[in-house]
């Protein structure tokens, strides 16, 4: 089950985060996940985001019960727009049976984390987050910032991990990229983004639906069902962060800075949401990063049933590989 608690952030947010702790029982019969403690990843500010794993008085900091100097190995998982950690249960139940600690956050205006669903005054916000977030992984674990903690994540997640190993190579020796957004699969209207653009200078913090449709993130209607019924999930994007993940995906595609990490990406073929050929174009002009499509995926490559054993199989491999 996730372990939620709590996570100061850069510039003093409290965020809500935490680690899997793996229980046989939850795995193969999960029920509710208990009500968490009040989160406790705290940022320079004051703010908490929500992290994965429940307050106990002998956590110290806030930092999830996890041991300095032994060989369990972390990973670090970044979820995507409207998602939250929770979405990532059955995963973290997996990487954990392989012997992973499975840490991770939610993002500000996502899931138990505070702020207006799906709005940030800056994208910038969101880099520093994780930033602080494996500030605070390598300080409890007592590792040195050279030792390698893979970086899962998934669609805008993916590019907030870029932007990130762009600040910090050192933290982003692997990178595994689920569906990662670069490019929207369709072509924006003109007249939405000079509307956008309007807004934005009178009314940057208005938030929209996205109005994507539910059939676009999954075949099985079992995945689909989940993320519509979901009350941590959303499909709210402000004004000025849909430009700034539009400037900020661009940005990237047309970027020569070669990334550092060793680097995988993952991405259907049949995704409507984010783009799979500029993937394919950014990972072939990086000397590090492999690109694998997934045959027939929708958006949701690694939970539909069709597509999840080979995403699994990737997942694992790249995991085992050396540095």
């Amino acid at each position: 089950m996730w372990q939620r608690f709590d996570f100061c952030s850069w510039d003093g947010t409290t965020l809500s985060a935490g680690c899997w702790t793996f229980d046989e029982s939850s795995c193969h019969n999960p029920g509710p996940d208990p009500e968490p403690a009040t989160p406790a990843f705290a940022s320079a500010s004051g703010d908490f985001l929500a992290t994965n794993a429940r307050s106990t008085p002998d956590m110290g900091l806030g930092w999830p019960p996890l041991t300095p100097g032994t060989d369990t190995a972390p990973i670090v998982l970044i979820h995507g727009l409207g998602e939250h950690l929770g979405r990532y249960d059955s995963w973290a139940a997996e990487w954990s049976a392989d012997g992973y600690n499975v840490l991770g956050f939610d993002l500000r205006g996502h899931g138990l984390s505070p702020g207006k669903r799906g709005d940030t005054r800056r994208l910038e916000d969101h880099v520093q987050d994780i930033l602080t977030f494996l500030d605070g992984v390598h300080e409890r674990l007592n590792r040195p910032h050279a030792t390698t903690i893979p970086v899962i994540a998934h669609s805008m997640g993916g590019l907030l991990a870029l932007r990130a190993a762009q600040q910090r190579p050192g933290d982003f020796l692997k990178l595994l990229l689920l569906a990662p957004y670069f490019r929207p699969a369709f072509q924006p209207q003109a007249w939405r983004l000079m509307t956008a653009r309007m807004l934005n200078r009178w009314w940057p913090g208005l938030t929209l639906n996205v109005g994507l449709r539910w059939e676009q993130f999954a075949r099985d209607l079992a995945v689909r069902e989940a993320i519509r019924l979901d009350p941590l999930s959303h499909q709210r994007l402000s004004v000025r962060l849909a430009l700034e993940l539009l400037a900020n995906g661009e940005a990237l595609l047309h970027s020569n800075e070669t990334l550092a990490a060793k680097g995988c990406i993952l991405h259907g073929d049949a995704d409507t949401i984010n783009c799979q050929a500029a993937s394919k174009d950014f990972a072939q002009r990086q000397a590090h990063v492999s690109f694998h499509t997934i045959p027939g995926g929708y958006h949701q490559i690694h939970n539909d049933s069709d597509t999840r054993p080979l995403v699994r199989d990737l997942i694992r491999g790249f995991l085992a590989a050396a540095d």
